[in-house]
């Protein structure tokens, strides 16, 4: 089966420079945000505001503790997980500075004035953008009219197939194998989509009538243009397999994770997600 992934990196300081900042942030500082000569910094708070969910462990392991470890004068402080009240945070000019967000999330939110081109900073400061996966970057800065780079990968997850072990020994069927196509899995599914016991079950249930998409990179709409470029020929394929997947009796698309992990009547799930940490615009 084809897959696809986007790259995690951890969150650095680079990033964490690039915020504004409030409890005494402004003194001690010389350009650039760099401690000025002879001076111990001022210790200042960084709030970060997690659109894409961050559990509060990650949080710790990931930002605030080695953050805390190379620049003690530094503490991130993590907001409430709420990603409708992104808008009306920026509307009560709550202090944010700094962003967890998919990045399919992002052009939504640029009309809230969030983020600014780092392209600049990176430059001026020297940051090493190498360090991140090429691919990764790249992506980010389709987001942007001009090549803008907007924010830093922190976060990976792989494309993969789940499937319920426990059902298919129930019903005698071998597990999925690597390097299975869509059309070997649809097959599968609907060899395993049945009624058992008075239960339906599901061959092949997907989070997001999406997810035949992402593998192909295909963007809906054309930046340029701002025209649906949804009627091409890579759509129709994807738009095809959807359908059938979604055609095979007792498969209808009605489902949800529980139904996977609790209630445990489908056997397969594709799922992915991916992430960006994002500055706030300054100003």
């Amino acid at each position: 089966m084809k897959t696809f992934h986007t790259v995690a990196i951890a969150l650095s300081l680079g990033v964490l420079g690039l915020t504004g900042c409030s409890s005494g942030g402004g003194a001690g500082f010389g350009k650039a945000g760099k401690p000025a000569p002879g001076k111990d910094p001022d210790p200042f708070t960084l709030k970060l505001f997690t659109h894409q969910p961050m559990t509060a462990d990650d949080f710790r392991l990931l930002i605030a503790e080695p953050v805390k470890k190379k620049y003690p004068y530094i503490t991130v402080e993590l907001l409430e997980h709420n990603a409708t009240m992104l808008e009306n945070a920026v509307a009560s000019k709550e202090q944010i500075d700094l962003i967890t967000i998919w990045n399919g999330n992002m052009n939504p939110n640029k009309g809230l004035g969030l983020f600014e081109d780092i392209t600049p900073l990176a430059k001026s400061e020297q940051f090493d953008l190498t360090r991140f996966e090429p691919d990764a970057l790249k992506t980010l800065r389709t987001l942007g009219d001009n090549g803008e780079l907007y924010g830093l990968p922190y976060n990976m997850q792989f494309n993969a197939l789940y499937y319920n072990k426990d059902l298919f020994d129930k019903f005698g069927a071998a597990y999925p194998q690597d390097g299975m196509t869509w059309d070997d899995v649809v097959q599968l599914a609907k060899r395993l989509t049945r009624i058992d016991g008075g239960i339906q079950y599901s061959g092949l249930g997907m989070d997001s009538w999406t997810r035949p998409v992402y593998p192909l990179s295909l963007i809906p709409v054309d930046a340029k243009t701002n025209a649906a470029a949804v009627n091409s020929e890579p759509y129709r394929k994807a738009f095809t397999l959807g359908k059938m997947i979604y055609s095979i009796p007792g498969n209808a698309p009605n489902f949800s994770t529980n139904e996977f992990i609790k209630e445990r009547s489908k056997r397969c799930w594709p799922a992915s997600t991916c992430s960006t940490c994002c500055p706030r615009r300054k100003g």
